[in-house]
């Protein structure tokens, strides 16, 4: 399957993209209220499909999926949910996948255009990339969430893409960090480490074929157990057994290394609370994935 959230090149002939104007996507944004859910959800995907192709400044751009928000989200809630069969890498993607796909993408342009505009642009750079990075996280989220229900089925490139986007808050965004605690929203996380972290402990119990932290009386314990993680360096952990690694340079979930840890380049280690260590490893005597 390719690649959901690459941007393909524009076409060769590119027509006018006057649709993104202020004015004229004011009009689109208020007949979009009119359509049913179904209709709203087309027009929504192949409008973020012809805003990925088009020539827009990072400002503008911005204010564009600023606007879409609320409306994304209210659509992405509304679309029916609850465990689907498993699939395999190549089915097609669903709907919602799409959609997580599409606005993920956009926000990535977005967010490497403002990193190429000059400051004088921008009327708060590190706000205004917070929002963006706290986009990028819940609707990654969701789409993990979506493979979790899809019997640990994600499109590819999707772990790749978190753990990037991880690399890309840890180094490019420390002074931005109060702002990133208002700009996740959606839901209570500190910050993006637990956002982070919190989707990595999601990976582990889908490898088991786990969905039960995603019900909605669970996701305060997850938050939790999320904060209370710790990403080690796993040059401390050399020769330990047992250990849940990290590789940030593979598109995948945590795994389970039951052999003594060696030397590990770009990942890290893992630390879960000990009554999460106590749920998993219970489980992990029935179906242990990925284990060396």
């Amino acid at each position: 399957m390719d690649n959901c959230y690459q941007v393909a090149p524009p076409p060769e002939h590119a027509q006018s993209h006057r649709e993104f104007d202020s004015p004229v996507f004011a009009a689109w944004v208020k007949r979009l209220s009119g359509q049913g859910l179904c209709q709203m959800l087309v027009s929504l995907l192949l409008k973020l499909e012809r805003l990925a192709q088009a020539p827009v400044e990072g400002p503008r751009a911005l204010a564009i999926l600023q606007q879409l928000a609320i409306v994304l989200r209210d659509v992405a809630d509304d679309l029916p949910k609850g465990r689907l069969p498993p699939t395999d890498s190549t089915a097609l993607l669903s709907l919602e996948q799409r959609l997580c796909c599409v606005m993920f993408k956009n926000l990535k342009l977005t967010l490497e255009r403002l990193d190429r505009s000059a400051r004088g642009m921008l009327l708060n750079p590190d706000a205004e990339r917070a929002w963006l990075v706290g986009e990028m996280f819940d609707w990654l989220g969701r789409q993990i969430e979506l493979g979790v229900l899809r019997g640990s089925t994600w499109p590819p490139h999707t772990w790749q893409e978190l753990h990037d986007l991880f690399f890309y808050f840890s180094n490019r965004m420390k002074a931005a960090r109060p702002q990133m605690a208002q700009a996740v929203g959606p839901h209570s996380f500190d910050d993006p480490q637990t956002a982070y972290k919190r989707l990595l402990i999601l990976g582990l119990y889908a490898e088991q074929r786990s969905d039960t932290l995603l019900g909605p009386d669970q996701a305060q314990r997850l938050d939790d157990w999320a904060r209370a993680s710790t990403l080690e360096d796993p040059g401390l952990y050399f020769g330990y057994l047992g250990t849940y690694l990290v590789e940030v340079s593979r598109d995948t979930p945590p795994r389970l290394v039951t052999g003594a840890l060696g030397s590990a380049n770009r990942a890290w280690v893992l630390r879960l609370p000990t009554d999460l260590l106590a749920i998993i490893e219970a489980n992990g005597k029935r179906f242990r994935p990925g284990a060396d």
